[in-house]
């Protein structure tokens, strides 16, 4: 394939093209504005869902997450009635099967500052610091496990970003910006790396929670706390442009420059669309009899409970295990109502996923503990009939259309993993977002003390800016996904693409003089996962970790 090149990687989490375009253009973010001139900049398809957890080994393995296995930060398993099983997801399920152990075979040293997903740390050629979640905000995990005695905190904490005001909030972004550039800036002259990753995390965050301060046509937008906060998501971006700025002073002029996200970011859905409560209009899901769930009065007081205190999981941990089960249980009734459903008459339910992405499942026979749909043709029959009517669901209030596309799963999915997916995957229309009713209106407002607490949203296209040998200077990319990313950073190393890997190298990056000259060699790769426990986090880790997604809404 030619000489080793050299790579650095910027990820920025959630980072949105429509907002780096429009700031660069301005000229609040020069560092941008000139990786972009100088090189090729456009959209970059995240997975479905677009959710950190998912996209980021998605981006680390270059496989989709049908291979790979995570969909979210909980294990889906439609097996269960919960949807999930108990376990937060960790590297151990694809550590040693990622670019950096590519690349680290071919004699190429790595390093990787707060990708997510990286905790627990593995032995990689080079050095790493665990990503979000980590058990403890307050200290580093790497590899080796000496490098986290010269660095400080630079993950996030969930429980300080939903118990603080919204100026420490904006502070706390900032300093995490600062901190982790500072980080990777030592370990950058410290060391010699070939491939360099560093993520920030803190675009994303000021997004979920600064973009209705920021955007005058949200539901809940206030002038006069616009004032005061309508910048904040500004001026995080421009201090992420500042550490891209330094962080290039420390690289060689032929280094190949990606600038990335795993999703991009735009303002909240307005309005839920209760997949079970529809399902029980059409008949396909059946409400027990006798008042449903004995623990259904519970249920506003436990939500209540769950928004407005913050260290519930550190109560968890403490619990003796009988009520630690009762406590599982009333969390999973207040939040899909499973108590009132009567699974021996119900033929299909939501299965929750992540805006804009919803999922249906069928109640199985053989598979779920109650499932009365007998495999086969009934099966069939009954996906392309919710299908169907899916494609053509409008808002009863508006006539809007509400589905942009339903999918039966392996139209959107293949891999080992398929039979983790539900059997219907729904990507909602713009302004919509799932909700957990059974009855009722299956579309209602989303409340607006919920859209003040969480106003921006994902959005299916991150961003891909491109710099360096061979790329074209000032070219649109088109057709990038976030799988394509790790044979294309192989690519750039000089190290052949594992056939393994989903992805393609996006050669329309390069000059064709410069793929010719390097052709793309693919080989089949046998790297196994290290030798890191099968669960890699302990009961207690599992519990810290719950909590951190549960505040800042990743889980339910």
């Amino acid at each position: 394939m030619g000489k080793n090149g050299r790579c650095l990687v910027i990820g920025l989490d959630g980072g949105s093209p429509d907002l780096i375009r429009r700031w660069a253009n301005e000229g609040r973010l020069p560092n941008l504005a000139r990786l972009i001139e100088e090189g090729a900049f456009g959209p970059l398809r995240s997975t479905y869902p677009p959710i950190s957890a998912a996209a980021w080994v998605t981006f680390l393995t270059g496989q989709e997450p049908g291979q790979h296995g995570i969909f979210d930060f909980r294990n889906y398993d439609p097996t269960r009635y919960t949807c999930t099983d108990e376990a937060i997801v960790n590297s151990t399920a694809f550590a040693g099967r990622t670019m950096l152990d590519v690349a680290g075979a071919y004699g190429r040293r790595v390093g990787a500052v707060t990708v997510p997903i990286t905790y627990p740390t593995w032995p990689v050629n080079g050095a790493m610091v665990a990503g979000y979640p980590t058990p403890d905000a307050k200290r580093a995990f790497t590899y080796p496990p000496e490098l986290g005695e010269r660095l400080g905190s630079l993950t996030e904490d969930s429980a300080f970003f939903r118990s603080r005001a919204p100026e420490e909030v904006a502070r706390e972004l900032i300093r995490l910006v600062q901190d982790r550039a500072e980080a990777a800036r030592w370990m950058l002259q410290d060391d010699d790396y070939d491939l360099f990753i560093v993520v920030f995390g803190a675009t994303d965050r000021a997004q979920h929670d600064f973009w209705h301060h920021f955007d005058p046509d949200f539901p809940t937008h206030d002038p006069a706390e616009a004032e005061r906060f309508g910048s904040v998501i500004l001026e995080v971006y421009q201090e992420a442009d500042r550490a891209i700025g330094q962080l290039l002073e420390t690289m060689p002029e032929d280094t190949t420059v990606l600038v990335m996200s795993d999703h991009g970011a735009g303002p909240r859905a307005t309005r839920q669309v209760h997949f079970n409560a529809w399902l029980a209009q059409e008949g396909l899901l059946q409400m027990r009899q006798g008042g449903g769930s004995p623990l259904r009065w519970a249920r506003p007081l436990y939500r209540a409970f769950k928004a407005r205190f913050p260290y519930q999981e550190q109560v968890y941990r403490r619990l003796p295990p009988a009520l630690k089960r009762l406590a599982s249980r009333v969390d999973s009734d207040a939040e899909l109502g499973i108590g009132d459903v009567d699974w021996g008459r119900t033929v299909a339910y939501r299965f929750p996923m992540y805006p804009p992405v919803e999922g249906i499942v069928i109640n199985l026979r053989g598979r779920q503990p109650e499932g009365i749909v007998e495999p086969g043709a009934e099966y069939e029959r009954l996906r392309d009939e919710i299908i169907e009517h899916l494609q053509g669901l409008t808002d009863p209030e508006t006539g809007t259309p509400i589905v942009e596309v339903a999918l039966r799963r392996e139209e959107l999915y293949r891999g080992d993993h398929l039979e983790r997916v539900p059997d219907i995957v729904v990507v909602m229309a713009e302004g919509y977002e799932g909700g957990s009713a059974l009855s009722g209106p299956f579309v209602t407002p989303i409340p607006l003390d919920d859209l003040r607490r969480l106003s921006g949203a994902h959005r299916m296209d991150g961003v891909l800016i491109a710099r360096g040998p061979g790329v074209r200077q000032g070219e649109r990319v088109e057709g990038a996904r976030i799988v394509d990313l790790a044979p294309t950073i192989l690519y750039t190393l000089g190290v052949p693409v594992p056939r393994q890997m989903d992805g393609r190298v996006l050669a329309d990056l390069f000059e064709p003089g410069h793929v010719a000259a390097r052709p793309v060699e693919r080989v089949d790769w046998t790297g196994e996962r290290v030798g890191l426990e099968e669960s890699g986090l302990s009961e207690e880790e599992e519990s810290v970790i719950r909590e951190k997604l549960r505040r800042l809404g990743y889980i339910e």
